[in-house]
């Protein structure tokens, strides 16, 4: 995951092989969800698939964040700070 020059995206790619969703969750340090998207799902027969993503976090108020993606139901958390 990476921010954007201005700081009004993350940016990140998720390698799965048949993964059948992916569900990108921001939250913030109180534990509201700022923002949820889910990504459709690849088939299974697609083979090795990669997804990006661009996620506009314009706005969101500064402050500390954290970011879960989930893909068959395994989590990734990411902390980052909107400026």
């Amino acid at each position: 995951m990476r921010r954007d020059d201005a700081g009004h995206k993350l940016v990140g790619e998720e390698h799965q092989q048949g993964r059948t969703k992916i569900k990108i969750t921001v939250v913030d340090f109180s534990g509201n969800t700022a923002m949820s998207h889910e990504l459709p799902p690849v088939p299974p027969n697609a083979g090795a698939m990669s997804a990006s993503y661009d996620l506009n976090i314009s706005s969101l108020h500064a402050g500390n964040y954290v970011l879960k993606v989930e893909t068959n139901g395994e989590m990734v958390t990411r902390q980052f700070v909107k400026e």
